[in-house]
Protein backbone atom coordinates (compact mmCIF):
# COMPACT_ATOMS: atom_id res chain seq x y z
CA UNK A 1 0.00 0.00 0.00
CA UNK A 2 1.61 3.91 -1.01
CA UNK A 3 1.25 6.38 1.28
CA UNK A 4 -0.90 8.36 -1.34
CA UNK A 5 -3.35 5.56 -1.10
CA UNK A 6 -3.15 5.49 3.22
CA UNK A 7 -3.67 8.99 3.35
CA UNK A 8 -6.09 9.81 0.21
CA UNK A 9 -3.94 12.34 -0.85
CA UNK A 10 -1.75 12.56 -4.20
CA UNK A 11 1.98 12.00 -4.15
CA UNK A 12 2.18 15.57 -5.18
CA UNK A 13 0.56 17.32 -2.75
CA UNK A 14 2.01 14.56 0.56
CA UNK A 15 5.56 16.16 -1.82
CA UNK A 16 4.43 19.48 -1.15
CA UNK A 17 4.03 19.19 2.74
CA UNK A 18 6.95 17.21 3.23
CA UNK A 19 9.27 19.55 1.49
CA UNK A 20 7.46 22.74 3.11
CA UNK A 21 8.40 20.70 6.92
CA UNK A 22 11.13 20.38 5.87
CA UNK A 23 12.35 23.78 4.86
CA UNK A 24 11.12 24.85 7.58
CA UNK A 25 13.10 22.27 10.06
CA UNK A 26 16.68 23.39 8.41
CA UNK A 27 15.38 27.26 8.70
CA UNK A 28 14.79 26.92 12.44
CA UNK A 29 18.07 25.08 12.65
CA UNK A 30 20.12 27.79 10.69
CA UNK A 31 18.21 30.67 12.56
CA UNK A 32 19.00 28.99 16.07
CA UNK A 33 22.70 28.23 14.90
CA UNK A 34 22.78 32.35 13.96
CA UNK A 35 21.71 33.26 17.41
CA UNK A 36 24.05 30.89 19.32
CA UNK A 37 22.04 28.43 21.14
CA UNK A 38 22.67 25.90 18.62
CA UNK A 39 25.71 23.29 18.24
CA UNK A 40 27.71 23.33 14.35
CA UNK A 41 27.39 19.38 14.85
CA UNK A 42 23.44 20.08 15.17
CA UNK A 43 23.46 22.23 12.19
CA UNK A 44 25.01 20.20 9.66
CA UNK A 45 23.10 16.39 11.12
CA UNK A 46 19.54 18.77 10.37
CA UNK A 47 21.18 20.04 7.03
CA UNK A 48 22.27 16.43 6.05
CA UNK A 49 18.67 14.76 6.62
CA UNK A 50 16.88 17.94 5.75
CA UNK A 51 18.51 17.69 2.44
CA UNK A 52 17.49 13.50 2.20
CA UNK A 53 13.95 14.35 3.05
CA UNK A 54 13.74 17.45 0.84
CA UNK A 55 15.23 15.37 -2.40
CA UNK A 56 12.66 12.99 -1.54
CA UNK A 57 10.05 15.60 -1.27
CA UNK A 58 10.52 17.14 -4.41
CA UNK A 59 10.54 13.22 -6.22
CA UNK A 60 7.31 13.27 -4.78
CA UNK A 61 5.93 16.80 -6.16
CA UNK A 62 7.89 15.76 -9.68
CA UNK A 63 5.19 12.89 -9.88
CA UNK A 64 2.51 15.61 -10.41
CA UNK A 65 3.92 17.35 -13.32
CA UNK A 66 4.92 16.83 -16.15
CA UNK A 67 7.90 17.98 -19.06
CA UNK A 68 10.16 20.76 -18.38
CA UNK A 69 9.18 21.31 -14.93
CA UNK A 70 9.33 17.34 -13.83
CA UNK A 71 13.14 17.14 -15.25
CA UNK A 72 13.64 20.48 -13.50
CA UNK A 73 12.45 19.41 -10.11
CA UNK A 74 14.28 15.91 -10.44
CA UNK A 75 17.62 17.49 -11.31
CA UNK A 76 17.20 19.55 -7.71
CA UNK A 77 16.52 17.00 -5.72
CA UNK A 78 19.57 14.92 -7.32
CA UNK A 79 21.28 18.11 -6.46
CA UNK A 80 20.35 17.80 -2.94
CA UNK A 81 20.68 14.11 -2.20
CA UNK A 82 24.42 14.96 -3.37
CA UNK A 83 24.61 17.87 -1.16
CA UNK A 84 23.25 15.56 1.57
CA UNK A 85 26.10 12.89 0.94
CA UNK A 86 28.52 15.80 1.58
CA UNK A 87 27.23 17.21 4.53
CA UNK A 88 26.51 13.74 6.10
CA UNK A 89 30.56 13.13 5.74
CA UNK A 90 31.62 16.66 6.98
CA UNK A 91 28.87 15.70 9.92
CA UNK A 92 30.66 12.36 10.36
CA UNK A 93 34.10 14.19 10.75
CA UNK A 94 32.29 17.18 13.21
CA UNK A 95 31.46 14.13 14.90
CA UNK A 96 34.52 12.50 15.30
CA UNK A 97 36.51 15.39 16.36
Amino acid sequence: MSVSVLFGRSAFTLGVALATVWVLVVGRSLYRYREGSGSRERVHLVLWSGAFWLAYGLLQMATGVSGTAERGIQALAVGLFGSGVALGVRWWRLRAE
